[in-house]
């Protein structure tokens, strides 16, 4: 039985030392990269036929800065010149 306790209880610790990780990742934005490469990727393919939502991209996107990968930020500010 003790073998089994053991398992539980480690089972346990992983789960929320996992969830408290996922968390971090929610609090500091990491967590919606996906969303960000998603709306860099569009502005860039919009930049010369669709210049006023490209503009609103380009605002959202600089409020996406602080969170946003060093390579995400790269493209931002690519993105803005």
């Amino acid at each position: 039985m003790n073998k089994y306790l053991r398992t539980f209880f480690l089972l346990t610790v992983y789960t929320v030392l996992f969830a408290s990780i996922a968390e971090a990742e929610l609090n500091t934005g990491r967590a919606f990269n996906s969303d960000l490469d998603a709306l860099i990727s569009q502005s860039d393919q919009i930049k010369t036929s669709d210049s006023a939502q490209f503009k609103q991209n380009l605002i959202k996107l600089e409020s996406y800065l602080d969170s946003a990968s060093p390579q995400q930020q790269e493209f931002i500010n690519y993105l803005q010149f």
